[in-house]
């Protein structure tokens, strides 16, 4: 959540909770099924190869020799439609996927999905395991559709045979990250229960407590962050990053329900994870120190609020690409610090590098833009440049009434602005 500056003259907070982008987590949930499943795989291509001698020539790394040596020999011996040639196939084909060269492993899932459909009696693990491997090659490519189409019946093939079995957690998990990164929470939401019914993850806890929170559901997300937490502390220790990431959350939601001294004890203990851990120099430890500066902004240490501040902006500058979305949220609340003590020269050029990343990165008429150009348009007047701050105002307006509504009290206030706004400058 982003607000502008308030009717008051005081500028907005902009913490931020550490958001998982959703279509990334389902690649980066498959990226990790794929690799555990290659690691067994690749035995057998090795045992495979070891009667002859492959040629490098023909492949890029001695591993990929050896898994195409072997389904020359798996179709030499047992011929094309063996299921042993099916699962050499099949294994070329994992193998290239983790090597992110999808477009190259379809053709290999592709006739290994084939062999094992027509298989009798079937074998469901082999049939389950090829139409997750397509779906990852599908996903990687772009299509959507087509991959969640595949992970269904992977899911259904699965929950027929071995319902309970824990790994069928991140058949859901993917499908959850598909179905939210389609605008589609509700279906989401239930696919991310299921597998939580399966595996406490502490990723799929943290995406489903974004989604309560997108439903206003803050008990529910609060909660869901804590068993977050919780899964993290089992499987790693409290001194481990994501046990950071979700502490973080936590404070994002405690400043959200006006409980500032909470959300920064919340984020100094995240930020010291950070600092003992992957150390401070990485964009999730500028994200906890820029949401501890706010805190502390909230809390009236402004000088405290300023080094932090500072510190994250350091940090986002030397880590993030100059035209990053939390770069310029870093700008924005930094100038809103100088604003509210009257440091307007200061405030202001931070205020129009913020306005000119989040243009060029998120677009003219996204609400972050809105929110920007309502601080500005505050700057403007408070500095005597009523005219300039009179068409912010407008500008303002136009723009978080097409993002929020008319009834969004964000909207509300500004639009009372606007009908006080001096004659002359309506």
């Amino acid at each position: 959540m982003v607000r502008g500056v308030r009717a008051d003259g005081h500028a907005g907070l902009a913490l931020r909770r550490v958001p998982a982008a959703a279509l990334q987590a389902a690649r980066s949930l498959s990226a990790v099924r794929v690799g555990r499943q290659l690691l067994a795989l690749s035995t057998t291509a090795i045992l495979g190869a070891a009667v002859g001698r492959a040629d490098p020539a023909q492949a890029t790394s001695p591993f990929e020799a050896l898994f195409r040596d072997a389904l020359s020999r798996r179709e030499a011996q047992d011929g094309p439609a063996s299921p042993k040639t099916a699962a050499a196939l099949h294994d070329l084909g994992a193998f290239l996927l983790a090597q992110d060269r999808p477009q190259e492993a379809e053709p290999y899932l592709r006739r290994s999905l084939t062999r094992f459909e027509a298989a009798e009696p079937a074998d469901a693990e082999a049939l389950a395991a090829g139409l997750e491997d397509l779906a990852e090659a599908r996903l990687a490519q772009g299509d959507g559709e087509q991959s969640e189409s595949l992970l269904r019946r992977a899911l259904a093939l699965r929950l027929e045979t071995s319902p309970q079995r824990t790994d069928n957690a991140e058949l859901y998990f993917r499908l959850a990250s598909l179905r939210s990164a389609k605008g589609d929470p509700d279906d989401a939401e239930q696919f991310y229960r299921g597998g939580l019914a399966l595996s406490e993850d502490p990723g799929a806890l943290v995406r489903l407590a974004a989604l309560r929170e997108a439903h206003n559901d803050l008990s529910g997300s609060e909660a869901l962050y804590r068993r977050a937490l919780v899964a993290v502390e089992a499987a790693h220790g409290r001194d481990h990053p994501q046990a950071a990431l979700a502490l973080n959350n936590l404070a994002y939601l405690a400043s959200l329900a006006d409980r500032p001294e909470e959300a920064d004890r919340l984020l100094a203990e995240a930020v010291a994870i950070y600092e003992g851990t992957t150390g401070l120099h990485t964009p999730d430890a500028a994200a906890a120190l820029d949401n501890r500066g706010n805190v502390q902004r909230q809390l009236g240490d402004f000088a405290a609020a300023e080094k932090l501040l500072l510190q994250a902006l350091e940090i986002r500058r030397e880590t993030l690409p100059p035209d990053h979305p939390d770069l310029a949220s870093t700008l924005n609340n930094l100038g809103g610090l100088y604003h509210v003590q009257n440091r307007l020269t200061e405030a202001e050029p931070l205020y129009r590098q913020a306005l000119e990343i989040q243009k060029g990165a998120l677009g003219e008429q996204s609400p972050e833009v809105g929110q920007t150009i309502y601080n500005l348009a505050h700057l403007c007047w408070a500095a005597g440049r009523r005219e300039e701050g009179a068409r912010l105002f407008r500008q303002a307006y136009a723009t978080l009434t097409a993002a929020y509504g008319e009834q969004d009290p964000l909207v509300a206030e500004i639009r009372g602005i606007v009908e006080r706004l001096p004659p002359g400058n309506q």
